[in-house]
């Protein structure tokens, strides 16, 4: 649910809303990939490169083959 919800957030321009719904999934479960990539994508819209790049390092540990975290991080 909080990962939908801040995909919805995200997806209204509201990135620090965004970003609190995808540390709540996280919160709930570590090993949500997709929530550290939207993660990232929240935070490189807020213009906090370093933690994107973290958040996409995160999502790259977990799933290696996760493409979009990788082609994201690469923009950051």
């Amino acid at each position: 649910a909080w990962l939908n919800r801040g995909k919805t957030l995200y997806n209204l321009e509201r990135y620090e809303e965004a970003l609190e719904s995808y540390d709540r999934a996280l919160a709930l479960n570590p090993n949500l990939d997709m929530a550290w990539n939207n993660r990232g994508i929240a935070l490189d819209d807020l213009e906090r490169y370093e933690e994107a790049l973290e958040s996409y390092d995160r999502a790259l540990a977990l799933n290696p083959n996760n493409d979009m975290a990788r082609y994201n991080r690469g923009n950051v």
